[in-house]
């Protein structure tokens, strides 16, 4: 059991890391500084994916380039979206969190519920763990590639070096020494940006759900437990309030995270085919980075679909336990009547936007657009 609450206890303090890393912290931080930050990364974001459209524009003509601009332009639109977001609903953002670590506190309290409350760690600590080491491994090749270019070039007695930056951008300047640094620091800050506000949004999505799921859990244990001769009336009005609650707790998640899953749901698989394409068109020693973020963003797109079929499991195996809790036939009838009313509420569900439902049939329809999308290339530069 110590195990499992260490588990949690490192998992939270890693998800505060990343969200104070992006200053994206919905506790009650009023410095300066973290407000700095937030200004900071949305400002190089900015200015790079300006950049990436502007090496677009200029290339227009040619298919490989663009697909290559677009589908990392396409990841800062992402995060920039992610910032806006998060600062339109920051009142909300904050209740959301409270009151879950309110009232998961407030479970993990009582030694009976802790072992069920704590249950599901593992599908959520390890998986956040490793998609935040792949987008900062990403992140790492993209701003260290230059860099190793240079060094190549240097080795080979080159005594013309060409500058590259981390990202696929150009701008309306002459070329020089002077702005090809300050392009690099602005790039480098722009990535770190991008690893820490995509690493800080997707971990904070899985540990909200992990803590109502949880709380789910809890609930099926206790109707799992009720039979007649228990206060029934008691147990089921704090289990019906408490559910009620979470409700409210995942409209408020749907609120902030909807507009963030639809705009990924709808861009994902133009990314991923973009670099799909990308790599096929490159040698394979060119084409690893590529394959490295293209399994990032699956990653990234499973983990939210895993993350909402959870909660649906979860929500379903309550009704279940509600279900089996021995009212049928019991003779008494405020039992029977609160049950049934019970069994009558729907299931909680996590949608985009009341749009889609976030679930593993989401990352199929990804993966099929992705190839579609990918086809339809090959078909336009074979022509």
């Amino acid at each position: 059991m110590e195990t499992q609450l260490q588990r949690y206890e490192s998992y939270a303090r890693g998800v505060k890391r990343l969200l104070l890393i992006a200053g994206l912290w919905p506790g009650h931080v009023s410095s300066k500084f973290f407000k700095f930050v937030v200004v900071f990364h949305f400002s190089v974001s900015v200015i790079t994916a300006c950049g990436i459209m502007y090496f677009v524009v200029s290339h227009i003509a040619n298919l490989n380039l663009v697909t290559k601009g677009l589908g990392v332009a396409v990841s800062f639109y992402t995060i920039l979206l992610k910032v806006i977001v998060f600062t339109i609903h920051r009142r909300s953002l904050v209740d959301l969190h409270e009151t879950l670590e309110k009232y998961f506190r407030k479970d993990l309290e009582n030694e009976e519920y802790r072992a069920v409350l704590l249950s599901p760690i593992a599908h959520f600590d390890r998986p956040t763990l490793y998609l935040a080491l792949a987008t900062l491994g990403v992140i790492t090749m993209y701003n260290a590639n230059p860099i190793i270019g240079i060094i190549i070039q240097l080795s080979h007695g080159n005594e013309i070096i060409k500058h590259r930056t981390p990202l696929p951008s150009k701008y309306p300047f002459a070329e020089s020494n002077g702005l090809w640094v300050t392009r690099y620091v602005i790039e480098v800050g722009a990535c770190f940006a991008l690893f820490s506000i995509t690493a800080a949004t997707d971990a904070l999505f899985g540990y909200y759900v992990f803590q109502m799921a949880s709380q789910l859990r809890v609930l099926s244990y206790r109707m799992n437990k009720l039979t007649v001769s228990d206060d029934h009336p008691g147990i089921i009005k704090e289990c019906v309030i408490r559910r009620q609650l979470l409700a409210q707790c995942r409209d408020k998640l749907q609120t902030i995270y909807g507009p963030i899953i639809l705009w990924m749901l709808t861009t994902s698989a133009m990314t991923m085919c973009a670099n799909i394409f990308q790599a096929s068109q490159i040698s394979l020693d060119k084409a690893a980075l590529v394959f490295i973020y293209i399994i990032m963003k699956l990653m990234q797109t499973l983990l939210y679909a895993w993350f909402g079929l959870f909660m649906s499991t979860e929500s379903e195996a309550f009704r279940d336990s509600v279900y089996s809790c021995g009212w049928p036939g019991c003779g008494d009838k405020l039992f029977v009547s609160n049950i049934k009313t019970m069994l009558m509420c729907k299931p909680l569900v996590l949608k985009a936007w009341q749009f889609y439902v976030i679930s593993i049939d989401m990352f199929m329809t990804i993966m099929n657009t992705t190839l579609s999308y990918f086809f339809l290339l090959r078909t336009l530069d074979e022509k």
